[in-house]
């Protein structure tokens, strides 16, 4: 048996558990990982950051065709499609359904991935579909019945707006921008409107990826927006089960 001298504890493992040096030791070690740490997150937000000022910079670079651009914007306008605020670019568009662009037409967001999103207020969206838009509006103006290209762009600013307006989710911009649509065309006595409610039904879920629908986007459904909004609304447009 180990002798120890007197007052010394017998116990071998305590004098190092109980030095000064062990606590110096421990203290240093949870100073490196606190350091290692905060560098993550440093590191972390720092690639945040920049993924978002390169949202900012697509977002807000201008319009290689700023004519068409205004035009559009101004003709929505004019025919009581407010856009908030939010502003249009017209562009030949590239995809990028990772920041929230397809071919038609989109919206930049900021996001922290899972945790947090912000949309931006630039509606980009392809040069044909500002150009249907607008030969849409003028086929309003002359009392014509609108073809279905024109109907896809113009469903395509409504969409896009929804988005705007904080809105992430794509089922939900797809069903309030239908509904608005309708009812932004009842009440200019289009006659567009039973010629084409009917194809636009039995289409639309052939027409769109999965995450643009939802089976509340039906009269009656979660989705419908009927006495709940402060813009005329219609349900003609909505899918039928």
């Amino acid at each position: 048996m180990k002798r120890f001298p007197a007052g010394q504890p017998t116990n071998e493992r305590c004098p190092r558990a109980a030095s000064p040096e062990n606590s110096r030791e421990s203290e240093s070690t949870a100073k490196y990982i606190g350091k290692m740490a905060v560098g993550a997150l440093a590191g972390a937000s720092a690639i945040l950051a920049a993924g978002n000022m390169y949202t900012a910079y697509r977002a807000y670079t201008p319009s290689p065709e700023p004519d068409l651009s205004k035009n559009v914007l101004a003709a929505l306008e004019v025919h009581d499609i407010a856009m908030d605020g939010a502003t249009i670019t017209c562009r030949e568009m590239p995809s990028d359904r990772d920041n929230g662009l397809t071919q038609s037409g989109g919206v930049y967001t900021y996001k922290i991935p899972g945790v947090w999103q912000h949309p931006t207020t630039v509606v980009h969206m392809n040069t044909r579909h500002c150009q249907e838009a607008l030969a849409g509006l003028d086929a309003i103006d002359s009392a014509q019945p609108l073809e279905p290209s024109q109907v896809d762009a113009l469903v395509t600013v409504f969409h896009e707006r929804e988005h705007t307006r904080g809105v992430i989710d794509e089922a939900t911009a797809e069903c309030t921008a239908l509904q608005k649509f309708g009812g932004w065309l009842e009440s200019k006595d289009n006659s567009s409107m039973q010629t084409l409610a009917e194809p636009m039904r039995s289409t639309h879920n052939e027409r769109l990826s999965a995450e643009y629908m939802s089976l509340e986007c039906r009269p009656g459904g979660a989705l419908d927006i009927t006495g709940k909004s402060d813009e005329p609304t219609s349900t003609a447009f909505l899918p039928r089960g």
